[in-house]
């Protein structure tokens, strides 16, 4: 059996990560105020709840085989397999978010904020 991920593909799924992250707290700097994102909504732009979209995202994408082509050859199937994952997982998170608000204020995460994540992590993947 083999694993999805490899220890030559372990560079992708850092720059990955980092790209989830950035798309996540940039989408709320871009909502908000960019020097001070609302009190409430601050436990939002937090380590672990950063983690955990990192983790539920990346997750998404090793399911959706991300890790497992060579970029350097890519297609047009294989950029329509990758908006098909980035919209899944931003679905996913906003969903996570949406029935389990308990976790921050319960508030939930404002649909701007949902879509420009999207967006821009569609923009940078």
């Amino acid at each position: 059996m083999r694993l999805p991920i490899n220890r030559h593909r372990l560079w992708q799924l850092a720059a990955d990560a980092a790209l989830i992250a950035l798309a996540w707290w940039l989408a709320f700097k871009i909502r908000f105020d960019p020097l001070d994102v609302p009190v409430y909504y601050r436990e939002y732009v937090d380590l672990p709840t950063i983690a955990f979209v990192i983790a539920l995202k990346l997750a998404v994408f090793v399911g959706f085989g991300f890790y497992n082509r060579w970029w350097r050859y890519v297609s047009t199937r294989d950029m329509w397999g990758a908006a098909r994952g980035v919209t899944v997982a931003s679905l996913l998170a906003y969903l996570a978010f949406y029935f389990f608000p308990a976790a921050v204020n319960d508030l939930r995460v404002p649909r701007g904020i949902a879509i420009l994540d999207w967006l821009l992590l569609l923009a940078f993947v």
